[in-house]
């Protein structure tokens, strides 16, 4: 995740969430989530009733 600029080292003291990390990480998985719903040929609202079903 270092390499991904999501978090960094203190040497000696430990690693820490960079700011905005939450926002790049959850723009990564809507444009994977994107590529695989078009690429199976799925609607966004079944993507979103799957999601629905899983939170139960």
């Amino acid at each position: 995740m270092v390499d991904e600029e999501i978090i960094y080292k203190k040497r000696g003291i430990g690693m820490f969430v960079i700011e905005g990390a939450k926002e790049k990480l959850l723009n990564e998985i809507y444009l994977a989530t994107t590529r695989r719903r078009k690429a199976v040929g799925m609607s966004v609202d079944k993507v979103i009733e799957l999601i629905k079903e899983d939170k139960k």
